[in-house]
């Protein structure tokens, strides 16, 4: 798998620079908050997957974005074993809500829209009776078949069956740029575009939304300005 994240009733703040009594709370206090954490937060682990196929991805400074499809059957098998639910994020929402849950439960994303999630994956999460979320960049995919990173991607037609077939659809940008360099008007076209793009083609709301590249969390304003973005776009 490529990386996780955690859905979290919890949050974090900005960390201190370290001193020696932030050494102290690394090497004694954090194990035991840990500890606390386990007891009195829900989380709900979110895996990020970008491609399967069994050949190495071109090289990245963060992650691999393929994984073989051997390796995601034995997580996959692994998840269901361990007794791990897979749901949607809106579900893991509502969840994280409760007082309480009676199951594991597990968020399975994918971004890009490549082809292979049709063909490699989805067959892999059908038999091991799970379901994922499939992050689209509305520019990239078409009507007619179309290539992002030397990958074939998913056809609108294929995307309205993965919906009707109970996969989540999300958007990841129209144009998978680094938002972070577009001023505020181009970062809101990006956001407004690709939400109402997915929706006129699969006739349903998009509210979830997975950021291209890694997330610059050091940069405070960026991530306020997308946030309130988002949420005024309806994610």
């Amino acid at each position: 798998m490529d990386k996780s994240k955690t859905l979290s009733d919890g949050k974090t703040g900005p960390k201190p620079g370290l001193r020696f009594d932030r050494l102290v709370s690394l090497g004694l206090i954090r194990p035991v908050r840990r500890v606390f954490l386990r007891q009195t937060q829900k989380r709900i682990p979110i895996l990020m997957y970008h491609s399967i196929q069994d050949r190495a991805s071109d090289s990245r400074p963060y992650f691999d974005i393929n994984t073989s499809a051997a390796r995601f059957a034995l997580q996959m098998k692994f998840l269901r074993d361990h007794g791990y639910r897979s749901v949607h994020l809106q579900e893991a929402r509502k969840l994280l809500e409760q007082d309480s849950w009676d199951s594991r439960y597990v968020v399975i994303t994918f971004d890009d829209g490549y082809r292979d999630f049709l063909t490699a994956a989805c067959p892999i999460i059908t038999e091991f009776n799970h379901t994922a979320v499939l992050f689209v960049p509305s520019g990239l995919i078409q009507d007619e078949r179309a290539q992002f990173l030397e990958r074939e991607c998913l056809t609108w037609s294929e995307i309205r069956e993965l919906h009707v077939n109970g996969i989540e659809i999300g958007s990841h940008s129209v144009t998978h740029c680094e938002l972070k360099f577009l001023r505020t008007p181009e970062l809101e076209a990006e956001l407004a575009h690709s939400k109402q793009t997915i929706e006129d083609k699969i006739g349903h709301p998009v509210t979830s939304f997975s950021y291209p590249y890694a997330f610059p969390e050091t940069e405070v304003v960026f991530s306020q300005t997308l946030r309130k973005l988002l949420e005024k776009h309806g994610y």
